[in-house]
């Protein structure tokens, strides 16, 4: 997987509420857990996209929350 998308909605100019700390990771192989380095796993980061004026990807931004994972 290189991105996942979540839909939040939040509103434009504010803070979003999710924050990386409160995201967990889980890999899962068949019905069984794996570690994320067994997963293949380098790094994770947070991104807020924002949306802007008519919605096309053109007018979007980007801001950094922050790291959800780093290799051990």
């Amino acid at each position: 997987m290189q991105q996942l998308y979540i839909d939040l909605n939040f509103e434009p100019g504010s803070d979003p509420s999710l924050q990386a700390k409160q995201i967990t990771l889980v890999a899962v192989k068949g019905n069984t857990g794996i570690s994320l380095e067994e997963a293949g796993l380098i790094t994770a980061d947070y991104w807020v996209t924002h949306e802007h004026n008519n919605g096309t990807p053109e007018k979007w931004g980007e801001t950094y929350i922050g790291n959800v994972y780093t290799a051990p």
